[in-house]
């Protein structure tokens, strides 16, 4: 059996690998398909959500199996919570690629559309301009970029902890 450490680092390389991989995939869907500015963002997040929640679940999962069988709830956050992090990390260098170089006038079409939207709503004039400032403000391929790996170790966090408690089993020493 493999030392926990070197069990761990696997694990998580593994599966914070498919993650990002995952992302980057389905991230390179919606472009080429032309749904970036189409305002899916909560079927996309869904289904962000539940990849995460797969690949860290199954990453417990494997590094428990690997381990006879035990799990410390320590180490399921850490696991879980870098798995995530590689997870985010990769998909933020397609991030900037696309909206600094493949596809830079990018921003300006989700303004543009998210603008559009507003008007055929009951929204003052100065509520649309301070709505797409700061519209502006996070859509930035570096704000897009620190609001998507914050929330990915957010909900990292959280998926590991529940599954860490699910999991969990001690060593009797």
């Amino acid at each position: 059996m493999k030392s926990n450490n070197s069990l761990s680092k696997n694990i998580i390389i593994k599966y914070g690998i498919i993650l990002g991989i995952m992302t980057i995939t389905r991230s390179i869907i919606v472009y080429i398909t032309g749904n970036y500015t189409n305002g899916n963002g909560e079927l996309l997040g869904m289904i962000d959500g539940l990849t995460l929640i797969c690949i860290i679940t199954y990453g417990l999962y494997k590094y428990k199996f690997s381990n006879k069988g035990f799990l410390k709830l320590k180490e399921a956050l850490k696991i879980g919570i870098a798995i995530a992090l590689l997870g985010g990390a990769i998909p933020l260098i397609w991030n900037v690629l696309l909206m600094n170089f493949i596809e830079p006038d990018m921003i300006n079409q989700m303004l543009n559309k998210r603008y559009e939207e507003m008007l055929k709503s009951d929204v003052s004039k100065e509520q649309i301009k301070q709505n797409l400032i700061v519209n502006e403000k996070l859509l930035t391929s570096y704000g897009n970029t620190a609001i998507r790996l914050f929330s990915n170790l957010l909900f990292g966090f959280i998926i590991s902890l529940t599954g860490g408690l699910i999991m969990r089993k001690k060593q009797n020493l």
